[in-house]
């Protein structure tokens, strides 16, 4: 029941609160596995895991992800990495490079990077 949900503009409603952080939880076994995959994608420049909690008090974990080519890049990590994650978990996937995905980076370092 894994919910996997590329964000754009039809997830997060335009001047929705979402507040953005460290996860409490943190998801080591995920962030080991999306580097080795990391490894081998060479598209991908550096990668930021979050967790956004929004309004409704729903949380879910916001994977941003610096990429060449984001079409290709966002829904293979969507689509590939969601097994790595306790099935009730929610995973955003996020480009670095939209507005959003550079504002919430900004005070956070990559877990990873080419």
């Amino acid at each position: 029941n894994l919910e996997i949900r590329k964000l754009n503009s039809g997830n997060k409603k335009k001047n929705e609160k979402v507040s953005i952080g460290i996860p409490a939880e943190y998801p080591t076994f995920f962030v080991d596995k999306c580097k080795k995959n990391f490894k081998k994608e060479t598209k991908i420049k550096k990668a930021f895991l979050l967790q956004m909690v929004r309004e409704n008090f729903k949380k879910s974990f916001l994977l941003v992800i610096d990429s060449e080519d984001d079409d290709q890049v966002l829904p293979d990590a969507s689509n590939n990495l969601h097994q790595y994650l306790r099935k009730e978990d929610i995973l955003d996937v996020v480009s670095f490079n939209s507005d959003f995905g550079r504002n919430v980076t900004k005070e956070y370092s990559p877990f990873y990077e080419k």
